[in-house]
């Protein structure tokens, strides 16, 4: 026996307003860009095993109109992107409701320190608050000046 989503929220007394935007904030967007070889043009292709195993249910959802999601991720791509593109990327991915964010690689390196070495074992490995050392605290202050 299967439950439909309507049943579950109703037995859980859970009102969902399906207009009301979700925001998926997310490392990377599940999208890649890649240079069209032929136009020099930049290609938005869907990449599925970007962010998330679960983009294809949750695209699925946004599709049928179930609800009204949001993403908000990194932009993957191997290219050199201009100012002109990253806007008309802005635009295209607008479309898409997913809103992408463009960092080089030193900008995101401080970032990457302090996710690798303290978010990503807090959140995935559940360490201990009391675990953190001191050492860290250089990254902290990199991951909120850049946010």
């Amino acid at each position: 026996m299967s439950i439909r989503d309507e049943d579950l929220y109703s037995m859980l007394d859970i009102q969902i307003d399906k207009t009301e935007p979700i925001i998926i904030a997310s490392f990377l967007l599940p999208y890649t860009v890649e240079r069209n070889k032929k136009t020099a043009e930049l290609d938005i292709q869907k990449c599925f095993h970007n962010p998330t195993m679960l983009h294809g249910a949750l695209d699925n959802m946004f599709q049928k109109k179930q609800f009204n999601f949001y993403w908000i991720g990194l932009l993957t791509t191997l290219e050199d992107v201009s100012d002109q593109e990253k806007e008309h990327l802005t635009i295209e991915f607008r479309k898409r409701n997913s809103f992408p964010i463009f960092m080089t690689a030193e900008e995101i390196n401080p970032y990457l320190l302090f996710y690798e070495n303290i978010l990503r074992p807090l959140f995935h490995n559940f360490k201990d608050l009391y675990d953190l050392r001191n050492e860290y605290i250089p990254y902290w202050k990199d991951y909120l000046a850049l946010n």
